[in-house]
């Protein structure tokens, strides 16, 4: 989707309202069924990052723009009291953990740059913001695909995808570089495993687009359109290699699910979710065959939504897609 080769090409586009060309995608799973309320209000999107043995953190801005950290209670489904981390920031959050506890939070700052915080495990304790420039026109994205390595992804001036690099053997970021592409969401951003990155977006006529960075294969390729009309940004999580699961809201304004299994032979047919989408939602895998929705509903409630899906089967008895479906309680 670099802005000098961008191209519709014949077929490309597949509206999400054609219900004849998504036949076998109409039949409704129940997900729409378990987005379940936390009685918590929040003027935008929540970030969700997952810490080892499978603890939430959630991060949410607040009524004064400021950023709050949340820990969700496995045992009741409701999140403890907050924690102000403070700042002053006009987009949601993204943040990313690592084994040994530690967590790292980005949001753009009213003044459109890149803000970063980190919690130190060893000692228990959030170190100061810190700026790290940027010029924002999104919320960010961030993953990791390797020890020590974080790969942060935003909107940038001129809609072009931007990426910025925390180097652990230099100790340091990176200077910033475009990606290209011409964006009209935030991005999305997952890892499936070391030296593997996948950014989405949604662009110019409303499609979904991919650029993948692989480090055996030569490092970024070229931008991909998907199938698809979206009416939001799509967001991404990963299980393990060779998996992504992403979701978005369609035309129809319903949540579709487009999977991405390398031992089923590759990218799947999308396939709507019962139920009306929240917007924009947020997905995190805490485990294999477990996907957490988070989003922020129409009332500004927070809504999270667990869906389970089976681990691939072998292609030669694969189905066109797998069944994806409400965590049992």
């Amino acid at each position: 989707m670099r802005t000098s080769t961008l191209r519709r090409a014949a077929g490309v586009w597949l509206c999400l309202l054609l219900p004849a060309l998504f036949a076998q995608a109409s039949e409704a799973d129940g997900a729409g069924a378990c987005w379940k309320p936390l009685h918590v209000r929040s003027p935008a999107p929540p970030a969700v990052s997952v810490r080892a043995g499978g603890q939430l953190d959630v991060f949410l801005r607040n009524a004064r723009n400021g950023l709050v950290h949340r820990v969700l209670d496995a045992k009741t489904g409701t999140l403890q009291a907050q924690a102000p981390l403070g700042g002053a920031f006009s987009s949601e959050a993204a943040a990313v953990s690592w084994p040994d506890g530690r967590i790292d939070v980005f949001a753009r700052h009213t003044n459109n740059t890149l803000w970063h915080r980190q919690f130190e495990p060893s000692r228990a304790r959030w170190l100061p913001w810190k700026g790290l420039g940027g010029l924002l026109t999104s919320g960010p994205a961030v993953t990791s695909s390797a020890s020590g390595r974080m790969d942060v992804f935003v909107r940038g001036a001129g809609n072009a995808l931007w990426h910025l690099q925390y180097a652990p053997a230099e100790g340091r970021w990176l200077p910033w570089k475009p990606l290209g592409g011409l964006l009209t969401s935030e991005p999305a951003a997952v890892s499936w495993g070391e030296g593997r990155i996948d950014v989405f977006g949604r662009g110019i006529e409303n499609g979904l687009w991919q650029l993948t960075f692989d480090a055996h294969q030569g490092g970024w390729g070229r931008w991909q359109a998907r199938e698809g009309v979206l009416t939001a940004g799509p967001t991404v999580s990963s299980w393990g290699p060779g998996r992504l699961d992403v979701f978005t809201q369609g035309a129809d304004h319903t949540l579709w699910h487009l999977l991405f299994e390398a031992r089923l032979g590759g990218w799947q047919p999308w396939r709507a979710l019962d139920g009306a989408a929240e917007a924009r939602p947020v997905a995190v895998s805490p485990a294999p065959g477990r996907i957490e929705l988070w989003a922020r509903g129409p009332d500004t409630m927070l809504r999270r939504c667990e869906l389970e899906s089976p681990l691939p089967v072998p292609p030669e008895n694969s189905r066109p897609w797998e069944e994806i479906s409400p965590m049992p309680r």
